[in-house]
């Protein structure tokens, strides 16, 4: 598989519970400039997700090359509903990871695969399995496994909880983790920030870091796992709007 070292692909889920309605618009116009910077730094493409109650994670930007022309329609982000971190992480990064799987022979295959989720709270409405501490420790394996296997690197911005502390209880390592306001003009700075770090990891450079909130942290989860390979996951209530069985089997996956 041929590698691009300009290549950066980047995965964006954005938290769109009904908490951020006072704050949509800037979230948007946040994303834009990320968009904007990013096109300035060499190829790149970008998949836009979105995420509040089980039944509300939706892709509003399919994978797209970044280009100073490419905008994120305000209109696709529509705040409401609770946050299902859980249950939305795990669906994204597997679908992610069935789009590398799927990815076409010969296509220029991104050296940087990044994934980046803004949340402006606490997990609070995920189902079945995602609940509570197991399904953030299901999180958890999920993320380490792309990361030390197939070289992911996860980036966190995250407000009204302690940043660091909820970050590295998912796994996200200390240096990608960011926090933000929600106050007028902090969300957009806080998804510029996101930028800064996205950049740092193409290009070297340090991040301007945003305004750091100390509520309570979340509690580390539980370790439940083996540590074998593969990541299954099961949406047995139906809740995606699809019954099927999603597995990350590493043979299916491509570094």
């Amino acid at each position: 598989m041929a590698h691009n070292s300009e290549y950066a692909d980047i995965t964006i889920l954005i938290d769109a519970s009904g908490s951020m309605d006072d704050y949509g618009s800037e979230a948007v116009d946040g994303v834009n400039t990320l968009i904007q910077e990013q096109a300035a730094l060499g190829k790149a493409t970008v998949t836009i997700w979105t995420f509040s109650t089980p039944d509300r994670i939706q892709q509003i930007m399919p994978t797209t090359e970044v280009t100073t022309d490419l905008v994120l329609d305000k209109s696709k982000y529509n705040p409401s509903g609770g946050t299902a971190f859980n249950q939305a992480m795990g669906f994204v990064i597997t679908a992610t990871g069935k789009r590398y799987a799927n990815w076409k022979p010969g296509e220029p295959y991104p050296t940087k695969r990044i994934f980046a989720v803004m949340t402006d709270g606490k997990e609070n409405s995920s189902r079945g399995e995602w609940m509570g501490a197991r399904g953030a420790a299901k999180v958890r394996e999920m993320i380490e496994h792309q990361t030390q296997v197939y070289k992911w690197e996860f980036m966190f911005l995250a407000a009204n909880m302690d940043a660091q502390g909820a970050g590295k209880a998912y796994g996200f390592e200390s240096g990608n983790i960011q926090a933000f306001a929600t106050e007028t003009g902090a969300v957009s700075r806080g998804v510029v920030g996101l930028s800064s770090m996205i950049t740092r990891s193409r290009v070297g450079s340090t991040p301007t870091p945003a305004p750091i909130l100390t509520p309570d942290p979340l509690p580390e989860p539980e370790v439940f796992w083996s540590d074998q390979p593969a990541v299954d996951i099961e949406d047995p209530d139906d809740t995606l709007g699809a019954s099927r069985h999603l597995n990350l089997q590493s043979r299916k996956l491509r570094s």
